[in-house]
């Protein structure tokens, strides 16, 4: 494009100075700028394709020199204090969990043949330590039904977990257009699972649906507002200790408590 627009250039100068051409100084000029501009242009595409050159260089150079050693020194780094606090060590499913999602990560650019090798085949893993998940009984979520909480919609979902069985993830992303009624099969709700991506329609008791509140727009979201994070946490850890429960409980722990009242199946939580 360059050596076009230069010899249309040199053609109109060739014109204009046999007299072929007048009064064509602002055709020149015209075609003068349009070079400039498609220099500049041609200059910093260049210019970006040796950048990205460089970094993919740089990325697959530095996943090769990913061996043996280089995981051996990540599994001795996470066994130090590493903690987000600064002090005291990852819990050992914790320290199993991010040197797995490493594992995971090195395996797929070996499939994808962004590597030669794959040293993961030749480093063992880290072995967590079996935990008993925790659970609450049913008297011990009506003594959480009953206690009040800091902050109301903590308090909603987390009861709504525990009546339905729903994650956490789609709780907070239920909206008010998944909550449906029929005369013959009475409360259901229909959503996508956010870690299995299947659709499903599950039966819910009114006692659940009453814990929601008053209807609102189809497309809000029911718990809008919802947040996973270490104030939030401590918030759930003081309804916690306030309703008399010393118990080490996570929000997913209302997941684990919904088997406890599929057995005690029609009782109601709010019973005192």
């Amino acid at each position: 494009m360059l050596s076009y627009i230069g010899k249309l250039i040199i053609d109109q100068i060739v014109q204009i100075s046999h007299g072929k051409v007048s009064s064509s100084s602002n055709q020149i000029w015209k075609l003068v700028i349009i070079e400039f501009i498609l220099a500049i242009l041609s200059d910093v595409l260049n210019r970006a394709i040796t950048l990205m050159d460089s970094l993919l260089g740089d990325l697959f150079s530095t996943l090769e020199r990913i061996d043996e050693d280089f995981l051996e020194g990540f599994k001795e780094y996470l066994g130090q204090n590493v903690s987000r606090r600064g002090e005291g060590k990852i819990s050992a499913n914790s320290t199993s969990s991010y040197f797995n999602k490493v594992r995971s990560a090195i395996c797929e650019a070996y499939q994808k043949k962004m590597i030669k090798d794959n040293p993961c085949n030749r480093v063992k893993g880290i072995k967590g330590e079996e935990t008993r998940r925790q659970y609450l009984t049913l008297e011990e979520l009506q003594k959480m039904a009953a206690t009040p909480c800091n902050i109301e919609k903590l308090k909603q979902s987390f009861l709504f977990s525990a009546l339905t069985g729903f994650r956490w993830s789609d709780v907070k992303k239920l909206t008010w257009d998944k909550i449906n009624y029929s005369e013959n099969d009475g409360w259901s709700i229909q959503f996508t699972q956010q870690k299995t991506k299947n659709i499903e329609t599950m039966p819910v008791s009114d006692q659940a649906i009453k814990i929601l509140g008053v209807r609102k727009e189809n497309e809000k979201e029911i718990f809008e507002g919802l947040m996973y994070n270490t104030w939030m946490n401590d918030q759930l850890k003081k309804w916690v200790t306030a309703a008399g429960i010393n118990k080490k409980i996570t929000f997913h722990c209302a997941r684990h408590s919904f088997a406890t009242l599929h057995l005690s199946m029609n009782t109601d939580i709010y019973c005192k």
